[in-house]
């Protein structure tokens, strides 16, 4: 059975009208092609009628099913127990007709098998023919065996259905997680693959770098050993000079210290020299501050004088001015008197 059609009924076992086409359709289609060979017209013959009979049964039947299933009363018309299990479950007049109907398609199948049915398909008939005949026995045993389920049954099928459904859903869940993991693992490996290629670039990278390195490496070494020799001889020159300096510092530096020996005996001279000087010094400075003393004092003395003289002068003058005044006044007096 196609596996996209269990979905569907599984997904909504109750509508059993929406998905009876499709899944006979996919019942037929499942069935294998044979090429035919050899005689078969008079079986095609004998075949019509039933052929018909058959098709206007199960037009009858799909009907029945519909206005049943529409109606919500169950799956009423499968494989009944008994009549009473009929009345039960859709109704008495209902019930009456689909038992009815139900004994005819039976009956119309047990006819087709015991006459053509068990026949042998001829094979010197068409292509099409041919199928159509393989398709009709198929149809013919599938609805058949729909009307040997029994209520009971068609529900534990449903249930089923819904419960692969539910396993398909959950399935095609876990499928989703599962691409979705795959996915990221393909970006990985992608990652990876990418980075193994840029690993390889920068392998070679170094490679260049490296090569690089030891030229320079080959460079630095000869240049280094250049400077080495440079170094030695001036090390050498350097040791010369410095043995060259050691010999004339000696020399100087005995030289220096006579020239100190010399210096401290004439600081010592020149000291003794001083402190003579000194006291002299001192004794004629000392003479001379008395002098110089004595004569500003003397100056000093000599002012006092002159400016008291003038003082006293001027003061005899404005007295004697005064007095002059007066006696010639008096003397004024006594001639105007006279």
């Amino acid at each position: 059975m196609n596996h996209a059609v269990v979905g569907k009924l599984a997904a909504d076992g109750d509508n059993y009208e929406e998905h009876n086409d499709e899944l006979m359709t996919n019942l037929l289609e499942s069935r294998p092609s044979i090429v035919p060979k050899g005689d078969g017209i008079d079986y095609l013959r004998d075949i019509n009628i039933a052929a018909e009979d058959i098709i206007n049964l199960l037009k009858a039947t799909t009907e029945t099913m519909q206005r049943s299933l529409s109606e919500k009363q169950g799956s009423s018309f499968f494989a009944p127990d008994s009549k009473s299990v009929m009345v039960k479950i859709s109704g008495s007049e209902d019930a009456d007709q689909q038992f009815s109907l139900h004994e005819e398609i039976q009956e119309t199948c047990n006819v087709y098998h015991a006459g053509l049915g068990n026949h042998i398909i001829p094979t010197d008939i068409s292509r099409a023919a041919y199928e159509f005949l393989i398709n009709l026995r198929f149809l013919v045993d599938y609805t058949e065996g729909q009307i040997k389920i029994s209520p009971m049954q068609l529900q534990e099928k449903n249930q089923k259905l819904r419960h692969a459904a539910r396993s398909c859903r959950k399935a095609e869940a876990e499928i989703k997680c599962l691409n979705e993991a795959l996915a990221a693992q393909k970006m990985e490996q992608e990652k990876l693959i990418n980075s193994a290629a840029t690993r390889q670039a920068l392998i070679s990278e170094i490679e260049v770098l490296e090569r690089k390195v030891n030229n320079l490496r080959g460079n630095n070494i000869c240049m280094e050993n250049k400077l080495r020799e440079k170094r030695c001889k001036v090390e050498a020159e350097l040791l010369n000079c410095v043995a060259r300096y050691d010999a004339d510092i000696g020399g100087r530096h005995t030289d220096l210290e006579n020239l100190a020996s010399e210096f401290e005996l004439l600081s010592s001279q020149r000291k003794n020299l001083e402190d003579d000087v000194m006291v002299d010094l001192r004794r004629l400075h000392d003479d001379l501050q008395r002098e110089k003393e004595e004569t500003s004092l003397k100056i000093l003395n000599e002012r006092i004088n002159i400016f008291v003289r003038n003082r006293a002068a001027r003061v005899i003058q404005k007295a004697w001015r005064a007095y002059w005044e007066r006696h010639s006044t008096k003397k004024k007096k006594k001639s105007r008197k006279k």
